[in-house]
């Protein structure tokens, strides 16, 4: 999170334990799947190879996944930038620490449960702290605390989330914050978000949500929103 940012990534200025390699373990999965909708026809047929069968998409070299998607190389490369990655090796490094993730918390099947069924219950609980305590290692403490305080001092927050789970997660945002009695609305159409942002304040706040930090109509919003002086947490 990052105060009037637009886009920001929450970022640590360093590791005690030296576990910042591990820290930032994107779902890249679920970029593919929010950026589906902003990619060029050929750029989607490299993201139904990839989401059709993962592994493959991690060992096929460039050329062998392109022949798969019936693409060319570089409409791959364009693939992998568009979802928010450097290039193909960055994106298939990503794609590989998803499947690991993936292996942790996912995909193991539940014990044979007993009678009482409580194997059964401890297994999905087990796991679920185990998400959540995968998910509080990367989180930045000073960028949590900064965002914390712009919500609270806010006059009003505006949540922008266009397309997939950001709208979903958009919509929970605004029901989440108006039970602690703050007011809140969220936008999920980029011409609504566009119209909001022309009418905040300085004392307002924007709570931008994208799952790549890429999606243009929601850094646009922010950028006018920032125009009127309006701040900024930028949630990816």
């Amino acid at each position: 999170m990052t105060e009037a940012d637009g886009q920001g990534r929450p970022t640590s200025d360093g590791d005690p334990d030296g576990r910042d390699h591990v820290r930032r373990i994107p779902d890249i999965i679920s970029l593919v799947k929010d950026s589906y909708g902003e990619l060029r026809p050929a750029e989607r047929r490299v993201a139904d190879v990839v989401l059709d069968d993962v592994r493959f998409a991690v060992d096929a070299s460039n050329a062998v996944l392109a022949q798969r998607a019936q693409v060319s190389e570089p409409t791959v490369t364009r693939f992998c930038r568009a979802i928010g990655c450097e290039g193909v090796r960055d994106f298939k490094l990503k794609l590989a620490q998803s499947l690991v993730v993936g292996a942790l918390y996912l995909s193991k099947p539940p014990p044979t449960s007993s009678d009482n069924g409580m194997p059964f219950w401890n297994a999905v609980f087990g796991e679920a702290r185990r998400a959540l305590q995968e998910a509080e290692r990367q989180l930045d403490p000073a960028q949590l605390v900064k965002a914390a305080e712009l919500i609270a001092k806010a006059r009003q927050v505006t949540v922008f989330g266009l397309g997939g789970s950001s709208s979903a997660l958009a919509q929970e945002t605004q029901y989440r914050l108006f039970r602690y009695g703050i007011t809140v609305s969220a936008q999920c159409d980029p011409y609504l978000m566009r119209m909001t942002a022309s009418t905040l304040k300085p004392s307002d706040l924007v709570i931008a949500i994208s799952a790549t930090g890429r999606t243009r109509e929601v850094i646009e919003a922010v950028e006018l929103a920032k125009h009127y002086r309006a701040n900024a947490i930028g949630v990816t």
